[in-house]
């Protein structure tokens, strides 16, 4: 193989917009339109407000060096408004990294942070953990998440840690703007009082940071339904005059125990806004301004007075994001977390003193969704809006308030409004959804069928353009997280996937099955009575947001296939087939190398694209099974021993493989093998051989794979196939194709184009040059040639 050719591509998103958690916004207090977004698994967003959109600072992240994707904070200098800082990482690395940038996040220079970080850990959602000192530009305060208050003097090259009190989980950092006050909050967990009860969550400093004494706030209760009681401090804001803060504690319902204050953990409650008042330049004491009244007429009809304890037993929710306005004295806006029946928005004009409900679900204020997945006919009639996290007032425009969910953000123009506060979904440019696999039918209307992690999936008609929903019922109730997608080349308009039920339980998990190319959904019924085992999984499938497995559907229709999940993983014992659409189930059996039911392993099966009998299987260890009767019997095949050992039955992306079975041809599959390169299998049915060839060289990786047109004005099926693949070709990571069965390869991306986690890859049936990328990072992608090509059909 010589040289590598590198061919200019250019790269545009499918719009699916937002989709994923917004963790937080960043405004500089001086200068007009400089704000900043951080998602949990995205990257960091940069406001262009000429262009009233967003821009991705992540396309330039690779999965090596994955950590700019997960940002845990976002800071800005007031005095030099070009300048941006981000604090991001994972817990796979011992330090996390501090980007720092001069050009408003076009370049960027990186230094160490000594502790762990990780944007998509717990405490994604609390509030400002890194901050600009404001009389010293070069002075960084960090608040970790469980490594302590660090600071640096330097822009990040030294780092000294300052004791608060003994605390090392910490929430936020805020340093008053007209002295050295600096206040702290904490998780409460280095000191605990007990292993049920959280420690002291707020803390002041006078004099920089040098020394730390607790701030009064409310004493916690001990709860019976909390897995660790106390209040954590999850978000502030200053006025000038007034510092606000918002707590909650682990819901009945949390999930993580150190974390479990957060939106994100499943469940918080007991929240609370306190506001703090100052005399001669030291906090004196609080008041709690908490919007119980509002809540009371909305959700409490009767009137009933609220005491602490009914409060715990029917208002379980938290409080998230608070903002209030120094352009507007008196402005204060919050937010409900993890209410059942919906989240509140709440709007005071004098303080927190009284407050009035501004949003809440369809009911009170008004949302105008330019994005139509988000719409109340696809969420079973109500808000999408949740996971209210953070919600910031423009503050150079207190008419202008932004709000985060776990699926977008939301923006309004009249706040001020004596009448309806109007908002709007605004997410123009954030393409921060998982995608787990990505497929391009040969015919038919639909063009590119999208398997994604919260949403489902979608099938697109056109690539510019929004579908109109998600994969959905008749009545529009969605399917969540589809592991995959398959359909006949044949029969573009029969579509089987694998997916999710619903968070409320709209739908139910299982397999689902679309007619008309996937406009419309129905789910498939249970197939119960199989075996006690598959019983059991199939109950916890039925769960929502539950893992239901992987399809396969043959090439005309008739059989499919479904390895049921047990959570991530596929068993060899339940895998199970149907010839009738379905309607009728049998367990299929998986036989070893010694013609005996196989008890323990795992397998991931696809079918033939030509022929209707045959479906493949891939083991844990590399092992390849083969159905000759629909996918009823399952025979493993002897291996040579040069064939290399890894996973092939994984899914939700746990390893970088893909399988992929060549259309227009009986038995070729290509293995995209990670760092074991790209394989071609030959099945030959008639005598049951199998020939196995690597088409990289030694030193190649190859993570993903998909087919496209080798030239223009060809039939797909009955010529040979271009291939896309993501991965390391002589020492180079990108995206490459080749169009002569991996003999030379030419590279399609630059330093600029790499765009984090790469989940799936495919190419174009129909248009020479174009290629999909299923992103964990970056949303749904799509690539073509930057100058028209002459390459025609021979």
């Amino acid at each position: 193989m010589g040289e590598i050719k590198n061919i200019p591509y250019k790269y545009n998103n499918i719009p699916i917009h937002a989709g994923g958690y917004v963790t937080g916004f960043t405004f500089h207090s001086r200068e007009a339109g400089c704000m900043y977004i951080r998602t949990d698994i995205g990257g960091v967003y940069r406001y262009n407000k000429n262009k009233d959109s967003f821009e991705s600072l992540a396309d330039h992240i690779t999965p090596a060096d994955i950590q700019e994707a997960f940002p845990i904070a976002v800071a800005l200098d007031e005095k030099i408004a070009s300048r941006l800082y981000i604090a991001c990482g994972t817990q796979r690395n011992r330090h996390g990294v501090l980007c720092v940038s001069r050009d408003r996040g076009e370049t960027f220079s990186y230094c160490e942070i000594p502790t762990m970080i990780d944007g998509n850990w717990g405490g994604r959602s609390s509030g400002s953990r890194l901050i600009v000192d404001p009389q010293d530009s070069d002075t960084l305060f960090f608040a970790s998440q469980r490594g302590g208050l660090l600071v640096t003097h330097d822009l990040g090259q030294t780092w000294s840690k300052h004791d608060v009190c003994g605390e090392e989980w910490l929430t936020f950092v805020w340093m008053s703007p007209v002295s050295d006050l600096v206040i702290v909050g904490s998780a409460g967990v280095t000191n605990k009082t007990s292993d049920t009860m959280r420690g002291h969550g707020l803390y002041v400093s006078y004099d920089r940071g040098e020394t730390f004494s607790k701030l009064p706030m409310p004493e916690p209760k001990e709860y019976p339904f909390s897995n660790l009681s106390g209040y954590v401090p999850v978000r502030c804001t200053w006025d000038g005059k007034y510092f606000y803060v918002t707590i909650s504690e682990n819901g009945p319902g949390a999930i993580f125990l150190e974390n479990g204050y957060g939106c994100d953990s499943g469940h918080v409650a007991g929240g609370k806004v306190l506001r703090y008042y100052f005399t001669n330049g030291k906090i004196e004491g609080y008041k709690d301004i908490t919007p119980t009244d509002s809540l009371m007429k909305k959700a409490d009809p009767s009137g009933k007075n609220i005491t602490e304890d009914n409060f715990f037993k029917n208002y379980n929710f938290g409080f998230g994001g608070i903002s209030a306005s120094a352009q507007e004295p008196g402005l204060v806006v919050c937010s409900t977390v993890c209410r059942q029946g919906g989240d509140f928005i709440f709007r005071s004009k004098n303080y927190g003193e009284t407050w009035e409900v501004i949003l809440f679900d369809t009911e009170i204020g008004s949302i105008k969704y330019n994005t139509y997945y988000m719409r109340p006919e696809y969420n079973s009639g109500r808000s999408c809006v949740h996971w209210v996290s953070d919600i910031k007032i423009n503050p150079l425009d207190p008419v202008e308030a932004w709000f985060n969910t776990g699926t977008g953000i939301f923006r309004t123009d009249n706040l001020l409004s004596n009448t309806e506060v109007r908002f709007e979904d605004w997410n123009t440019g954030i393409e921060n959804t998982v995608h787990l696999n990505v497929y391009a039918p040969v015919k038919g209307n639909t063009v590119l069928l999208d398997a994604v992690g919260d949403l489902g999936g979608f099938a697109f008609t056109d690539i510019t353009k929004q579908c109109r929903n998600s994969f959905a019922d008749e009545k529009g109730n969605k399917f969540i997280t589809c592991m995959n997608i398959d359909s006949p080349d044949e029969k573009p308009e029969l579509i089987y996937a694998s997916a999710r039920g619903y968070w409320n339980g709209a739908t139910k998990g299982g397999i689902i099955r679309s007619t008309d190319g996937g406009a419309n959904f129905e789910r498939l019924d249970t197939p119960w009575g199989l075996s006690p085992a598959i019983d059991k999984l199939l109950t916890k499938i039925e769960q929502p947001n539950v893992t239901s497995g992987w399809i396969a559907v043959n090439c005309d229709g008739t059989a499919i296939c479904w390895c049921v999940a047990d959570r991530a993983r596929l068993p060899v014992t339940a895998v199970i087939c149907s010839r009738d659409s379905g309607k009728k189930w049998e367990k299929s059996l998986v036989l070893g190398l010694n013609d005996l039911p196989k008890q323990e392993g795992y397998i991931k099966v696809f079918a033939d694209k030509c022929d209707a009998h045959i479906m493949y299987g891939f083991g844990d260890r590399s092992q390849i099974y083969i159905s000759k009767d629909f996918g009823k019997t399952f025979r493993e095949l002897p291996l040579p021993n040069y064939f290399p050992r890894t996973d092939l039955s994984q899914i939700d992306c746990f390893n970088k493989t893909e399988i992929r079975c060549e259309s227009g041809k009986r038995g070729v599959i290509y293995l995209a093998m990670n760092r074991h390169g790209l394989w071609k299998l030959q099945y030959n049915k008639y005598t049951g051989t199998l020939d196995l060839n690597r088409l990289t060289e030694d030193k190649d990786e190859c993570y993903r794979i998909g087919f496209g047109l080798i030239h223009r004005g060809v039939d797909y099926l009955s010529e040979n196939k271009a291939i896309y693949v993501n991965g390391i070709i002589k020492g180079k990571y990108g995206f490459f194709r080749s169009f002569d069965d991996g003999t030379t390869w030419e590279r399609i991306n630059n330093e600029h184009q790499m765009f984090g986690e790469i989940n799936s890859i495919d190419g174009d049936k129909r248009v020479f040059g174009r290629f999909y990328l299923g992103s964990g990072t970056r949303g749904l992608l799509y690539g073509e040639p930057e100058y028209l090509e002459s390459r025609l059909s021979k």
